[in-house]
């Protein structure tokens, strides 16, 4: 009876000792999950984890901002156009240009008849894309395009006349101008014609066959006559001339004229889609 007695004792107690043990450990890990739970709540919320995410994306377009204001002129003091256009004019490129008879006669035309306006090549392009362009930026500056372009529009016409200056740094052979900087002229004159007479005046060159004439000699002045010769809808045809500005004494041209350097035509197409996107165009 003893042994029994014992063999029952010990088999309580162990099984309330496995009992205690169990509840235990179940309260330790309920109150450990529980504790844990409460402080994941109270760290890491929904709200807390968006507040961190909405910080680090103001600070990063502050950043950001600040590095565009650094970098880009348009955030610095402004000029006005007529400053900048008071500081081309000083240019000696640009004299030139002003006082040859051919722009002077222009200018009476213009002021007789209204046919023509008066403009710098880029007058329509914002400052801000000028220097992404391969004319008006990368290809700008002494030995390039020296000075902007002037050129006279009559868009009614679809007619355009362009005077430039090409520096010593665009050369091909030693001492002549590339074909292939000519074409580009050739091409942004001639598309430049037929843009007012499109549907939506925008249009991409469909075609440009080029016929070089002369070699064009580096550090000149070369002028490019440009004109529309047929309007089919979303398609116009134009055809120019780029020709050996002639030197001149005074008002008297004292040089060769009609040395025809280029000759070219151009056909614009109009994309279907232009209608659509037009009006985010620059200018």
């Amino acid at each position: 009876m003893f042994r029994p007695t014992i063999g029952i004792t010990s088999r309580r107690g162990i099984a309330r000792g496995v009992t205690v043990v169990r509840v235990a450990r179940c309260y330790s890990s309920s109150s450990s999950s529980s504790s844990s739970s409460s402080s994941t709540t109270k760290a890491g919320s929904p709200w807390t984890r968006g507040w961190r995410k909405w910080a680090l994306a103001v600070g990063f377009l502050g950043v950001g901002y600040g590095v565009g204001a650094w970098n880009f002129d348009h955030f610095g003091p402004k000029r006005s156009q007529a400053d900048i256009d008071a500081e081309l004019d000083k240019e000696p490129e640009y004299k030139y240009i002003h006082g040859h008879p051919y722009v002077k006669a222009l200018r009476a035309e213009q002021a007789e008849t209204g046919r023509w306006k008066e403009s710098r090549y880029y007058d329509a392009v914002p400052l801000l894309h000028r220097g992404h362009m391969l004319t008006s930026g990368l290809l700008r500056g002494p030995g390039y395009l020296t000075v902007e372009p002037i050129m006279f529009q009559d868009k009614t016409a679809g007619e355009i006349v362009v005077f430039y200056h090409v520096g010593n740094k665009l050369d091909g052979h030693d001492g002549i101008v590339h074909g292939g900087f000519l074409a580009t002229l050739m091409d942004e004159a001639l598309t430049r014609c037929g843009f007012p007479l499109l549907p939506n005046k925008y249009g991409v060159t469909g075609t440009l066959e080029l016929n070089y004439r002369a070699p064009t000699p580096a550090n000149s002045y070369v002028m490019l006559r440009g004109k529309v010769e047929s309007v089919k809808g979303r398609r116009v045809v134009s055809k120019g001339v780029l020709s050996a500005l002639p030197e001149y004494d005074g008002d008297k041209v004292t040089g060769p004229e009609n040395r025809v350097l280029v000759e070219g035509e151009a056909l614009l197409v109009e994309p279907r889609w232009a209608k659509y996107v037009v009006w985010m165009l620059p200018g």
